[in-house]
């Protein structure tokens, strides 16, 4: 499925869907009824916002969908996922070089957004694809990568891993783990730290959603996301 827009949107989520979200049924029922391609949900670790992976078969049919008189009301739907008084949301639409869905039905889907140093693109996709390549020789560690572009973004690398928990991410990234030296080459490649998060998605299946995401939330206790996090983070600053 390489060949969809995959939009990718996120905001502050609100309390209410961070309990339970199942709340979020009314808006997927209407998006299912737009696009009949995946639609994955979920929350953050690191940040607890709610995410969004929708497939559309291109951005045009999610653009007309935006412009039609029925936006409105399927917007106001969003209502209750949001904090009192609304949320910004950062949307875009991303093209992979290869099928993400593996990516992102692994138990915890890491986004990260990489911004090249100008003129090194070409070198960090190559590091990508290097990564990628290692990862398929660790199935203990990881179920899938797909590297993007962002339409709205284009200086802006996407990409997407699927990883069975953010420890098995922090393994495979720390000294001495398969892909620590990857790191580490790209590291004079990059504009700044990228942005990464990990969110453990529930894709919409027969009408309702999977509990699966409910109990990874609350496996990822906030303890558990800080160190991922900040694990992740500190390895960059020290690569």
């Amino acid at each position: 499925m390489a060949g969809y827009s995959y939009e990718i949107a996120h905001w502050t989520a609100s309390e209410a869907v961070k309990k339970d979200l199942s709340i979020v049924k009314d808006v997927v029922e209407i998006m299912k009824s737009k696009t009949p391609l995946p639609v994955f949900a979920g929350i953050s670790v690191e940040t607890a916002e709610l995410f969004w992976m929708l497939t559309w078969d291109k951005t045009e049919t999610h653009k007309a969908f935006i412009d039609s008189p029925e936006y409105a009301d399927f917007t106001a739907k969003f209502k209750p996922t949001m904090p009192e008084g609304g949320a910004k949301v950062d949307m875009g639409h991303a093209h992979f070089d290869r099928d993400p869905l593996p990516a992102f039905e692994g138990k915890v889907t890491e986004h990260a957004w990489i911004t090249p140093n100008e003129g090194e693109r070409d070198a960090v996709l190559d590091v990508l694809k290097r990564f990628g390549e290692v990862l398929k020789e660790h199935p203990e560690l990881s179920v899938g990568a797909a590297v993007g572009t962002i339409e709205e973004k284009p200086g802006v690398v996407l990409v997407v891993i699927g990883w069975h928990t953010v420890e098995d991410h922090k393994k495979a990234v720390a000294p001495g783990g398969p892909c620590h030296h990857l790191l580490v080459e790209m590291g004079s490649k990059v504009a700044a730290q990228p942005e990464v998060t990990h969110v453990p998605y529930s894709s919409w299946k027969s009408g309702e959603i999977s509990n699966a995401l409910l109990s990874l939330y609350i496996m990822f206790s906030e303890d558990q996301a800080l160190f991922g996090s900040r694990a992740i983070s500190d390895l960059w600053r020290r690569r």
